[in-house]
């Protein structure tokens, strides 16, 4: 009897923790999507700011510097983006990953007269970094 229950156990955490990598990668990959439309928003706003600065620039003869910095400003969050579209991508790969073993769930039938058994299951978060760090 307590092997059967040993081995129902850890067929219950293998896929509990299945689950909880699938979990993850999917919260990832949402985390990841709003930012990535925050960070167009700011890009459309940059692009307008500069066109803004450029026609002040032309019109009235005035500093360049404006432009450049908006230049430089468009540059930083184009690479953040693209930085941004990398982690995208290797979330999604991870996401559709299989795993290593396939899930199974197997199941025995119990004589009425045997006792209920109590299993608890836990999901353990070895991985507690922000996936924005990356």
């Amino acid at each position: 009897m307590a092997e059967m229950v040993s081995k129902v156990s850890e067929k219950i955490k293998n896929v509990a923790n299945a689950t909880a990598k699938k979990t993850k990668s999917a919260a990832n990959i949402a985390k990841y999507a709003v930012r990535m439309r925050s960070l167009n928003y700011d890009l459309k706003r940059l692009y307008e700011k500069l066109g803004v600065a450029y026609y002040a620039s032309v019109m009235l003869d005035g500093d360049d510097e404006v432009v450049a910095t908006r230049v430089s400003e468009i540059g930083e969050l184009k690479g953040e983006i693209e930085c941004l579209s990398k982690k995208i991508k290797r979330a999604r790969a991870d996401f559709s990953k299989k795993t290593d073993e396939p899930i199974e769930a197997e199941f025995e039938v119990v004589d009425e007269d045997d006792e209920y058994l109590d299993i608890e299951v836990g999901i353990k978060d070895d991985d507690n970094k922000d996936p924005s760090e990356e």
